[in-house]
């Protein structure tokens, strides 16, 4: 809760070097009295971003960059700049919408060996010896992804996948050579279907509205070739700045 005596109230939130190198949304539903109403303003670290009108019940949407953020403790201050309300109350807070499994360093090798963990990997999960490095021929051709959007951020926003093809190579005899056809999938259908990308490919794929769900989501990297195998550098969601509705102006 934010007053105009007491202003100011701050979340310090602990990221890591990959974590703080992503941009997220700061979401914030206010618990304002009807007919009253005050400007918040979100300052991250050092970086005062724009003040926003918080009246009842209402969700206010910071884009927070990267270059805001710091590895180590990071402080998130809500401030009450101005208004008529006597208190500011919050219902809920998140900060959320982005996140990156694995170091985007051409290996593979933070991964476990293929075979030797489930198909199912929950990005909340900090053991990266529980997702599979590769997709293969056979019985072991799928990764699947899971992750877990507000309704807040999945109504409003857009994102982007992205990944890198890091090694591919074949198992027995000589053909098929690479590089192999993988399909990408999202909650159960398929967006993307490649016949092959060299070695230390960037793939980016951005979503369109109703691509992603509130609740539990889910991307399914298949495997689609009778031989060889297909490894993977890192995955990555990122949360687009601008949410739905926002104009524009382009001259």
């Amino acid at each position: 809760m934010v007053t105009p005596t007491y202003p100011d109230v701050t979340i310090r939130i602990p990221l890591n070097a990959i974590q703080a190198s992503l941009g997220y949304v700061f979401h914030v539903n206010t618990l304002t009295p009807a007919g009253q109403g005050a400007g918040l303003s979100l300052i991250v670290n050092t970086t005062t971003n724009e003040t926003q009108a918080a009246t009842q019940n209402a969700d206010l949407h910071w884009h927070v960059t990267s270059g805001q953020l710091v590895t180590g403790t990071n402080t998130f201050t809500l401030k009450y700049e101005n208004g008529t309300a006597d208190a500011i109350r919050f219902d809920w807070l998140e900060l959320g919408g982005s996140w990156q499994v694995g170091t985007n360093n051409n290996s593979a090798t933070e991964f476990v060996n293929e075979s030797s963990a489930p198909d199912d990997f929950y990005i909340t999960d900090p053991n990266l010896q529980h997702l599979e490095r590769a997709i293969v021929q056979g019985t072991d051709t799928n990764t699947v992804l899971h992750f877990v959007l507000s309704p807040e951020l999945a109504a409003r926003h857009f994102f982007t996948y992205s990944t890198r093809v890091v090694q591919q190579g074949r198992n027995t005899g000589t053909l098929p050579a690479p590089p192999y056809p993988f399909s990408i999938g999202v909650n159960g259908r398929i967006l993307e279907q490649s016949a092959g990308v060299p070695d230390n490919t960037l793939i980016s794929i951005p979503f369109a509205r109703g691509d992603l769900q509130a609740g539990e989501n889910t991307v399914n990297l298949i495997f689609n070739s009778t031989n060889g195998w297909l490894q993977f550098d890192f995955h990555r969601l990122e949360i687009a700045p601008w949410p739905v509705g926002t104009l524009l102006y382009m001259r």
